[in-house]
């Protein structure tokens, strides 16, 4: 949910409120406070390199910390090689994500896996993946607001 008032001079027009502003016959924008963003899934690929997962490792954990920082709680998706299905974390503070991350750590992660995401498409709005490239961002069948 956002908070609206209404356009001033410098105002960035990527966050005028399209639908107050033709209710309204006046332009608004935008203020305030961030997005509802429900049900936020973060992943990471692991590929053969090394390197490029120590960079994918990097960028995920930025990810999660800056969600714990905002107060936003996610949950993260991983697959041990030993299990034949893959297992989903919430995490809500920064106690449990440094459980699942050792948990991560600690387990062998299948390399290059991405994750067929259709069974847990309306329950998640947007998944992020962590990659040596960076943060991919995927929106799923969920509520996104």
């Amino acid at each position: 949910m956002y908070e609206i008032r209404q356009y001033r001079q410098g105002d960035s027009l990527k966050y005028i409120n399209w639908k107050s502003t033709l209710q309204r016959q006046d332009i608004y924008v935008n203020i305030g406070s961030q997005p509802i963003v429900k049900n936020v899934l973060v992943t990471i690929l692991i590929t053969d390199d090394f390197n490029e997962n120590d960079i994918a490792y990097d960028y995920f954990h930025s990810l999660c910390h800056k969600m714990l920082n905002q107060e936003i709680d996610f949950d993260i998706i991983f697959q041990n090689i030993t299990m034949d299905h893959y297992v989903i974390y919430h995490i809500n503070c920064y106690d449990n994500y440094k459980d699942v991350l050792y948990k991560m750590l600690s387990y062998k992660i299948p390399s290059h896996q991405r994750y067929s995401l259709s069974a847990l498409n309306y329950q998640y709005g947007c998944l992020y993946t962590a990659t040596s490239k960076g943060i991919e961002e995927e929106r799923l069948g969920g509520y996104y607001g």
